[in-house]
């Protein structure tokens, strides 16, 4: 097809299917090249940031708390544990 999609509608990157608007270089996990150690802290870290930019957006977009300990599981004072770890990863 002409924008680059195969027959089941997704894209095709480096003769590789992509989810629409992947770029050639996007992953789903930690580069294989590095010890699986390592992969699991950083896939460790990753997913406490997601966390957190959740809750975050959540946040902005108005949700009080107990709509977000539904959604999250995660109550207010653990998302302040949560936040204080993922800092502590940028310093």
């Amino acid at each position: 097809m002409e924008d680059g999609s195969g027959p089941d509608g997704l894209a095709k990157r480096d003769g590789a299917k992509a989810l629409f608007g992947a770029e050639s270089g996007d992953t789903a996990t930690t580069p294989l090249n590095k010890p699986p150690q390592v992969r699991s802290k950083d896939q460790a870290a990753d997913k406490l940031r997601d966390e957190v930019r959740i809750i975050e957006n959540l946040q902005c977009e108005g949700m009080g708390w107990p709509a977000i300990e539904r959604i999250m599981g995660v109550n207010k004072a653990a998302y302040q544990t949560l936040k204080q770890q993922v800092d502590a990863m940028h310093e």
